[in-house]
């Protein structure tokens, strides 16, 4: 077992071994081993399929399609994206081969804030056309990444929330990251930010421009954020493919 990130004690994966069968295997620091018995009735299939981290409720149809839900709230860690949050599957190219290569179904926004004496409880991202970038999704996994990914449920957007208080950076030259795992799937009008203060308050940045989030690939947003202490602010930004775009208040 492969991935862009090391495997470490307590990991678990679903395993679907040439059946829709879903098998948790977990691993115990050198390898993975099975941890419960496999769920579903057996039919054949011409690959293995494996997803991460697992999921009880994730099936697989008979034409190789992965159901899987993708969470509607990540945690906010000053690393990156939280390790479960960065949602991977992988196939085999036949029955024979049983070394999995897994690679992510999301694209990783960076939203990078800053702001004087500001600080944030919550960063969320909505599709500007009510689309859905959280819960229930289908995953058609490919042979070498670049899996294909629809969201099958109502328009739902992806709160990353702050265990405690985060400070934001005084200029932009020192903005606090907030990253955030995102379907990979096309917004034709854009996306919306939503920051919300610790204390009370919030900020809604648009980012009014089509963009097509590939899996794997990283895309950045920034805003100036000056909070309200009562009520909401708005703002109109830009959104970019791996440089910044800008929006404030």
């Amino acid at each position: 077992f492969t991935a862009a990130g090391s495997w470490q004690r307590g990991d678990n994966i679903a395993v679907f071994a040439g059946n829709d069968r879903n098998q948790k295997f977990v691993c115990d620091g050198a390898s993975f081993v099975p941890a419960a018995t496999a769920k579903g009735a057996a039919t054949a299939m011409t690959a293995h399929y494996a997803l991460y981290p697992y999921s009880s409720s994730a099936t697989l149809n008979a034409t190789g399609k992965l159901g899987i839900t993708l969470a509607a709230e990540q945690t906010y860690s000053a690393d990156g994206i939280a390790k479960t949050s960065d949602v991977q599957v992988a196939v085999t190219p036949d029955l024979h081969t049983t070394h999995f290569e897994f690679s992510p179904v999301c694209a990783y926004l960076c939203v990078r804030l800053w702001g004087d004496n500001e600080t944030i409880k919550s960063v969320t991202v909505n599709g500007a056309g009510g689309e859905a970038l959280s819960g229930a999704a289908t995953v058609v996994p490919m042979v070498g990444g670049a899996h294909k990914c629809q969201m099958t449920g109502a328009a739902a957007g992806i709160k990353l929330s702050c265990r405690k208080e985060v400070t934001l950076g005084a200029s932009s030259a020192e903005a606090t990251e907030f990253w955030i795992a995102v379907p990979a799937v096309e917004l034709a009008q854009g996306y919306s930010i939503t920051i919300a203060g610790f204390y009370g308050g919030e900020q809604t940045v648009t980012f009014a421009e089509d963009v097509n989030f590939v899996a794997g690939e990283s895309y950045t947003a920034t805003a100036k954020v000056k909070i309200p202490n009562n009520g909401i602010g708005t703002g109109v930004g830009g959104w970019e493919d791996g440089e910044e775009g800008e929006g404030e208040v």
